[in-house]
């Protein structure tokens, strides 16, 4: 993918014109800088208006409108993003195929789809019923409180409400530098060309609710194909890029440009064009450098690269883009999710001289839903660094006092670790979906609540108590295997697994006690909470135990249906429970309300469930992401939801021999028997019909929760998370 301007690119001092080209399929007007006045201080300023051609039968074009205003003393934001009807209608009638085109499998896709349509997009985007006025033939636009009018040969007028306060905004530009045009921006066969209008440096002056301002902006005048908003037609995948405008304090200005293939996160070229004083503007293909340091966002959890190097060896160029603030995202509707637009300051060198100035960041295609994989794989790898934060693979005296308390002799650290740490690590070292823990951090989002005080609580608690639950099955399931290896217990004996998956209970209601958010009132909630948990779960154990029991009994035959109301109830008291309490806390952390915490929790109980219907499918369907042996049910004769619906399903012939399978003498047991049997619930066809129960059951008590949960895209990423889990992905 080529971003850049190719070498064929020419240059003119063209005359300002911003006339719209309607027969663009998109257009935007753009500029950004800064303001200043007495009473409203500096602010940074952030104005686009984008046209999307109409397409598809559509008779209107769609428009969005965004306005950021930043205050870089107190760090604040306040954004107005209005997309008009026809924007919302285009994406109803093309966003799944775009999204499909760009590898998101159909069930995600479609609910991705849906919960924009039926939710609306999350705050603070607004899709707005008030039409754009657009003139045909020149730059005279207006769309509800907004408006852009080329005003003669060197002025644009701008007016707009101004975001937070509401004060009307009234501002003239004026250019003081050369315009330039260029019209190959792009590649004939990649993302398509376009072309584009700009001035590094144009003066602005006006008043903001009667008072004077003064500033200075850049704009840009961009139009062309819609290839750079939509899959690539050969590989699907998505563009984005890095778009860095400069003004150096020597009165010289740089555009710098990357392209990402935002797929694979590949760099495909980056390009600069260099504007000296008195010289006519030049492009240099030649960049490198690269992203410095990342900011992480609460609002879509998207990952974007806010402080760059750029170095370019024909200017001798060594800079330095560091933001005035991080938090500089701004939602907009669509696939896209939210831009960043942030201003910042450069430091470093150009031609062998110290060189400073003002610079403004765009980074787009950083929030695609298309990324979910990579925003659920960064987050993995976060709870595991808090994992090892909290629990570390060699235990300290430190460690232990803290954990244990000051001793009366001396802690044996070594022994402890060879009997706590170790077979923790053992089997934690194997990975794991941690969908509990996302599904907590999305949760705890989407009620509102920040997720950084809490995110160790809400990641080491469940993992823990999870992989101390998977050593004790191991252990009372007779298994083998784990995750691809072998059961902990066959490292390290009952004994010393039994004493590791106890500790792994209690160790992390630590994080309760230690954390400083909470209060005792709270403290206190989340351990009656998980008591409750604790018992559930070990009732939840008992029944599944007891499962064996009815091996060899052919009066379970006669009363299936019963049987599977007791699975579902064993299901639900222990793989839902752990998931279903901490639901429970991050309520009581957000103070939510009763009845949207019970929606809440039900939610949660629902997807685990559903969650353990597909994976034990998934012991049928094996894999290698599987991690466990295919058809391990059967040889160790446990009567899953899967099974019973098998011998429910299957005819009395075929029905006798998989139980005369389930019932047979371990010691005469064989693989034979073991895949046979596995046909046998293959052929009943309930494998299927399980995994479509699952999606039901979820389906209906996710119409439940979002009627309490407000959109946003904490909200929309939990929808595709277990929409995912229901696909049965690891």
């Amino acid at each position: 993918m080529n971003l850049t301007l190719p070498p064929a690119a020419t240059f003119s001092d063209a005359r300002l014109d911003l006339s719209p080209h309607g027969e663009a399929d998109t257009e935007w007007w753009y500029c950004q800088g800064s303001l200043e006045g007495a009473s409203t201080g500096r602010r940074n300023l952030v104005l686009l208006l984008f046209r999307r051609r109409a397409r598809s039968g559509a008779r209107k074009d769609g428009w969005f409108l965004l306005i950021s205003l930043t205050d870089p003393t107190a760090g604040t934001q306040h954004v107005t993003s209005l997309a008009t009807e026809e924007m919302a209608e285009a994406f109803g009638r093309e966003a799944l195929a775009d999204l499909l085109k760009g590898g998101v499998p159909r069930a995600m896709a479609e609910a991705y789809v849906d919960e924009v349509l039926s939710c609306g997009p999350a705050a603070p985007v607004v899709v707005s019923s008030a039409g754009v006025e657009a003139s045909p033939t020149s730059l005279d636009h207006r769309f509800d409180h907004f408006s852009l009018r080329q005003a003669g040969r060197d002025r644009i007028d701008v007016a707009f409400d101004l975001p937070g306060d509401g004060r009307r905004c009234r501002f003239e530009l004026r250019p003081t530098t050369k315009w330039f045009r260029d019209s190959r921006i792009g590649a004939e066969g990649s993302v398509g060309l376009m072309e584009y209008a700009s001035c590094p440096r144009v003066e602005l002056a006006g008043d903001v609710g009667g008072e004077p301002v003064s500033g200075r902006v850049w704009f840009d005048h961009q139009w062309g194909g819609h290839g750079w908003f939509e899959p690539h037609e050969e590989n699907g995948h998505m563009l984005g890029w890095a778009w860095l405008a400069i003004n150096l304090d020597d009165g010289n200005d740089l555009l710098v440009s990357v392209a990402i293939d935002m797929t694979t996160r590949e760099i495909g070229k980056a390009g600069a064009v260099w504007f000296e004083k008195g010289a006519e503007p030049r492009l240099i293909e030649t960049v490198g450098g690269g992203e410095l340091r990342r900011w992480r966002s609460d609002r879509t959890h998207a990952s974007f690269p806010v402080s760059w190097r750029i170095v370019i060896p024909e200017l001798d160029a060594d800079i330095v883009f560091d933001p005035v603030q991080d938090n500089c995202e701004i939602p907009i509707y669509g696939i896209p999710t939210a831009v960043w637009e942030g201003a910042g300051t450069i430091g470093g060198t150009v031609r062998g001289h110290p060189a400073s100035g003002r610079a403004h960041l765009e980074l787009y295609g950083y929030a695609f839903p298309t990324d979910f994989d990579r925003f659920r794989d960064e987050w993995i790898d976060r709870i595991d660094a808090l994992i090892a934060g909290f629990l570390p693979r060699r235990l300290d005296d430190a460690w232990l006092r803290a954990a244990a308390g000051a001793p009366r002799g001396r802690y044996d650290a070594d022994a402890l670790t060879q009997l706590v740490s170790a077979p923790a690590w053992t089997l934690l070292e194997r990975g794991g979906k941690h969908w509990r823990s996302v599904f907590g951090i999305l949760m705890l989002s989407a009620l509102g609540s920040p997720v950084e005080p809490y995110e160790e609580l809400v990641t080491v608690i469940p993992e823990l108590l999870h992989a101390g639950s998977l050593m004790i099955d191991d252990i009372e399931d007779r298994s083998a295997l784990r995750r691809g290896g072998p059961a902990v217990h066959t490292i390290f004996g009952e004994a010393a697994t039994i004493n590791a998956g106890n500790a792994l209970y209690f160790l992390p209601l630590l994080t309760v006690a230690r954390n400083p958010h909470l209060d005792i009132a709270q403290r206190e909630a989340i351990y009656r909470i998980s008591f409750d948990l604790f018992v559930r779960a070990h009732v939840g154990q008992a029944q599944d135990l007891d499962a064996e029991r009815w091996i060899g009994d052919a009066a379970i035959l006669d009363d299936l249906d019963g049987r599977l109301e007791v699975s579902l109830q064993t299901y639900a008291l222990k793989t839902a429970a752990p998931i279903r309490s901490l639901t429970g806390v991050l309520c009581m952390i957000a103070s939510a309300d009763e009845r949207t915490t019970e929606i809440c929790m039900r939610y949660a109980e629902t997807a685990g469930i559903a969650y353990q219907i597909v994976d034990d499918t998934n012991n049928f369907t094996g894999g290698e992401k599987w991690g466990k042996e295919t058809g391990e049910d059967i040889r160790e004769r446990r009567l899953t939801y899967v099974v019973l619906r098998a011998l429910k399903a299957l005819p009395a012939a075929e029905r006798d021999r998989l139980w005369a399978i389930l019932s047979a003498d371990p010691a005469t047991f064989t693989p034979d028997m073991q895949a046979e049997a596995c046909r046998l619930v293959e052929r009943s066809g309930v494998i299927e019909r399980c995994r479509e129960e699952a999606r039901t059951m979820i389906h209906e008590a996710w119409t439940e929760l979002s009627g309490v949960l407000p959109p946003s895209q904490s909200k929309l990423l939990l929808r595709l998370l277990v929409e995912q889990i229901l696909e049965g992905a690891n």
